[in-house]
């Protein structure tokens, strides 16, 4: 068995679950941010709201190679001026979609309001939309890392419920001659094609912050309502694979007295630091630290808590297929989703259906779901005994999730699919290059894992 990395233990990655072997050390992703390319797949009803049916020739090339009739890409042009909500198209590079939506605004003055949120080290193609019906149409832009695109107006604001996935495309970079001439051989990627669908949905490194892994250790401390360590998490955590520069200030951050007490100019943070600078700004105009976490931006304090609950998650699902659970098969009494992604009980009997349902890229008639711990959460099922074991070992309760002091960051909880739906696996032997489409929420790095497991995944450019 290939050891698992330390890192995946700490955000609560299990074993690896397929017997592909791995390219192994000496293969990474991310050579260049060219070489992770991502692309939002939108439900066909929603393209054709927005464009009439319109497709030009490059969204029809590459649609039909990763997502089939529901990736179709508005035509720009669609609607009367504030005839409705103004979509655009947001391709960026080198920058998060958090930072773009904020130099779109300083340029147009203007909120838009994405589906999801892509990371810098990427291209990316993603839908943003107006937060307000018969809004002007903003002018085209095409900035050093990112162009918007008008693509035209929709009657109602586009959400996530209308985005079916994401289409990857990923260079595997390595010295593929190098090994193939070792005599050892390189496992061929296209074979991984049979274990796809076979992964575990765990949340991947970028949903805990890779290089310094630390969203699910703030919200596991804002749950328990110790706000002063949280504070000092965002300010002080240290990961041996942060840059240098920010290792040595948070250094001397951890000198500097108690989060509450602080006095640290927030001048001294080098760029990229804009979250520690706003903690240090207020901390030092008021040093309450529940008042320095609600200085920072809602999307990111919501993200701590979720980060808390995607570890949970793993926790349970890598405990669940260590167990031996069927993750694949449902049983009597799970809940499931259907190839439309609706959540049902299970009654021992999936429903019938040909191929693929229109407008979903989902490959299981019914797909077990997995319980997410919040203050909702639903206990009759399977997993149960697995998340009150994980509950117990971390001392929360499901109603620790409801935060009075910090309602807007409470977490509901849900279900999130067992496996990863995996559609349109295909490797490019050529170019070196894997493509693949997800549904919502699941990450191509937990199928890059599976097919390199590498020793550093950090180092592998996860």
């Amino acid at each position: 068995m290939i050891r698992v990395p330390d890192i995946d233990a700490e955000i609560g990655l299990g074993p690896y679950a397929t017997p592909f072997p791995g390219l192994g050390e000496g293969f990474h992703i991310r050579a260049s941010p060219d070489d992770f390319g991502v692309r939002e797949i939108l439900s066909q009803n929603m393209i054709e709201s927005i464009s009439g049916g319109r497709r030009d020739a490059d969204a029809r090339g590459r649609g039909d190679r990763a997502g089939g009739a529901g990736t179709r890409e508005p035509h720009g042009g669609g609607g009367s001026s504030g005839a409705g909500y103004a979509v655009y198209v947001l391709k960026k590079r080198r920058i998060d979609t958090a930072h773009a939506l904020s130099a779109i605004r300083r340029i147009t003055g203007a909120t838009l309001k994405p589906l999801g949120l892509k990371d810098a080290s990427a291209v990316t193609e993603q839908f943003v939309c107006s937060t307000g019906g018969a809004g002007r149409r903003l002018r085209d832009i095409d900035a050093e890392k990112f162009s918007l695109t008008f693509a035209g107006y929709a009657k109602k604001p586009i959400t996530k419920k209308h985005m079916l996935g994401n289409a990857f495309r990923i260079v595997i970079s390595g010295d593929w001659d190098g090994a193939a001439a070792s005599g050892g051989g390189v496992p061929d990627p296209a074979r991984f094609a049979e274990y796809a669908c076979t992964v575990p949905n765990f949340y991947g490194y970028q949903r805990f912050g890779s290089r310094r892994p630390v969203t699910h250790l703030v919200g596991r401390e804002i749950t328990r309502r110790n706000f002063d360590e949280a504070v000092r998490l965002i300010l002080e955590f240290d990961s041996p694979h942060d840059a240098k520069e920010r290792r040595e200030v948070r250094r001397s951050l951890g000198l500097a007295g108690t989060p509450s007490s602080r006095a640290v100019p927030a001048e001294r943070l080098p760029p990229g630091m804009d979250v520690e600078r706003t903690v240090l700004g207020e901390l030092a105009e008021h040093g309450d630290p529940l008042r320095a976490l609600r200085a920072v931006p809602l999307q990111l304090r919501r993200l701590y808590v979720a980060a808390y609950q995607s570890y949970l998650f793993n926790r349970t699902l890598g405990a669940a297929a260590a167990d031996g659970q069927d993750l694949s098969s449902p049983s009597g009494g799970d809940v499931c989703f259907d190839r439309l992604g609706n959540l049902s009980k299970y009654g021992g009997r999936a429903p019938a259906a040909a191929g693929r349902a229109r407008g979903s890229i989902r490959t299981r008639d019914a797909s077990v779901a997995v319980p997410i711990v919040g203050y909702s959460y639903y206990a009759k099922t399977r997993f149960a005994p697995y998340v009150s074991s994980v509950l117990d070992d971390e001392g929360v309760l499901p109603r620790d999730f409801f935060i009075k002091e910090m309602q807007e960051v409470s977490g509901e909880g849900g279900f999130r699919d067992a496996l990863v739906q995996c559609f349109g696996y295909s490797w490019n032997p050529d170019d070196k290059a894997v493509e693949f489409s997800l549904t919502r929420g699941s990450f191509a790095t937990v199928i890059l894992r599976e097919i390199i497991k590498p020793p550093d995944p950090i180092a592998a450019g996860f």
